[in-house]
């Protein structure tokens, strides 16, 4: 039939009583859709609703008790309230799908209650022909409003939560850029909601930040609805634009390419690099562009560092830091986050799956490098190793070196064997690639097609950390 702006349940009421043929409302955080018949009800936490049930004048109103409905007065679906009123106009009852409702007579509505933790209560008094009720409070939020015969004034509701210096709020942050815990940047949006996208029911974190964490957190969010002090609506896609002023919202600046999700901010060390292969340092670093980069190389991880550096690795780093430690700003994308100074913005390739790849250990065996062999005529680990050359696998090889007691042993040219009991020259380390597979080492296994066994002349060579495998 016709929607407007309300703050209130009240006064989106009011509305449907000032406009002949309104039988019914729904009221959505300040929207109030008035409606000219009543449809099939549907349950809906996030509505409040009002039908008409008089239409004419009378001393008091009266509502059964049918399990959905309660008098005018409810401030929310998670509310417990009692109002009373006199009037002389229609008298509508409210409904949530959360509330229940108990028989209201001789101008007195008692007691609707709903589950949740979040409380709140009216009351209301009358003398005569006018009504006043105050006092409605929502955990911060207080809301007044007082009528006349069949007219209404209402003050607008506002919130008296005082963020904390740590914390975001509206208006206060709007059009500000803040970082999750997993270091996305999400542009603040105060009074903007964004069509469709909810990904299921909504939670109740508590705040505003949390709200944003959690999206933060949650692979695949890219923007969020919060109704302060009440639900968060986390969403997968970003529709259009709605002014709403009682939703504070926040959107991902920039969303990642389709199967890469951040994995927080870690360490970096340049004694021992966290991920053993650099992709790139340019000026146009991001890290939608570093993921694609070390995707393309097979990487199911990726890391961005100091702006414009992008590194690979084949595992999620164990060395954790605080997100706050990630703040370089990203040479492609200023409104993104590029790591630090030895920090990794990190990501994962959600879709990735096992092709090709260096082993990084076995048992007691740790990967050291790819060394050049028979450099000058000698090898780079002086005993060969029987294994069947047919189906020879770096787990093949390491236990035939442990069986004779070696405390270095490499695989070589496709099913190749080799032992020692010293530790080859650090000279013969491939130089300037620290990715085996680029080294050289980038033959397959004959045993086993996804893992490398070496190179020509190329040997991947491993040491023992323990005493058995």
């Amino acid at each position: 039939m016709l929607t407007t702006s309300a703050s209130t349940l009240e006064l989106c009421i009011d509305a449907c009583d000032s406009n002949s043929g309104c039988v019914d409302v729904a009221w959505v955080y300040g929207s109030c859709y008035l409606k000219s018949s009543v449809g099939t009800a549907i349950s809906n936490n996030a509505v409040l609703g009002a039908k008409l049930i008089t239409s004419s004048p009378s001393s008091s109103t009266s509502a059964s008790s049918s399990g959905t409905s309660s008098t005018v007065g409810v401030s929310s679906s998670a509310s417990s309230s009692s109002a009373s009123s006199s009037s002389t106009s229609s008298s509508f009852t409210s409904s949530s799908s959360t509330v229940s409702s108990s028989t209201v007579s001789s101008s007195t509505a008692s007691s609707s209650t709903a589950s949740s933790s979040t409380v709140s209560s009216s009351t209301a008094s009358s003398s005569t022909s006018t009504a006043s009720s105050s006092t409605s409070t929502a955990s911060s939020s207080t809301s007044t409003a007082s009528s006349s015969t069949s007219t209404a004034s209402s003050s607008t509701t506002s919130s008296s939560a005082t963020p904390s210096s740590s914390t975001i709020s509206c208006p206060t942050s709007d059009g500000k850029t803040i970082s999750g815990p997993r270091g996305q940047k999400f542009l603040i949006e105060c009074g903007t909601d964004h069509q469709g996208g909810d990904m299921g029911a909504p939670t109740y974190p508590g705040s505003f930040a949390a709200c944003v964490a959690q999206c933060d957190a949650t692979d695949g969010c890219v923007d969020v609805s919060y109704v302060s002090n009440g639900p968060c609506y986390l969403k997968g896609t970003l529709g259009g634009s709605l002014a709403n002023a009682g939703i504070w919202g926040a959107k991902l600046t920039a969303s990642l390419p389709s199967g890469i999700a951040a994995r927080g901010c870690h360490a970096d060390s340049a004694a021992a690099r966290t991920f053993p292969t650099q992709a790139y340092a340019n000026s146009s670093n991001t890290p939608g562009l570093c993921a694609s980069a070390c995707r393309e190389k097979g990487y199911k991880y990726a890391g961005t560092q100091y702006g414009t550096e992008c590194w690979c690795g084949p595992s999620l780093p164990s060395t954790a830091a605080a997100a706050a430690d990630c703040s370089s700003a990203c040479a492609g994308d200023a409104g993104q986050a590029c790591g630090g100074s030895f920090r990794l913005s990190v990501t994962e390739d959600t879709a990735w799956t096992q092709k090709f790849f260096a082993r990084q250990s076995y048992g007691t065996w740790s990967l050291a490098s790819c060394y050049r062999d028979n450099v000058d005529g000698k090898r780079t680990l002086g005993t060969s190793v029987s294994i069947d050359a047919g189906s020879a696998t770096v787990a093949k090889c390491l236990d035939a070196c442990a069986a004779k007691g070696f405390a270095y042993c490499g695989a070589e040219y496709y099913y190749e064997c080799y032992g020692g009991a010293a530790k080859p020259a650090d000279a013969l380390v491939v130089p300037d690639v620290a990715d085996p597979l680029l080294a050289g080492c980038d033959y397959a296994c004959s045993g086993n097609s996804t893992e490398a066994c070496g190179g020509a002349d190329r040997l991947l060579v491993y040491v023992n950390n323990g005493t058995r495998v």
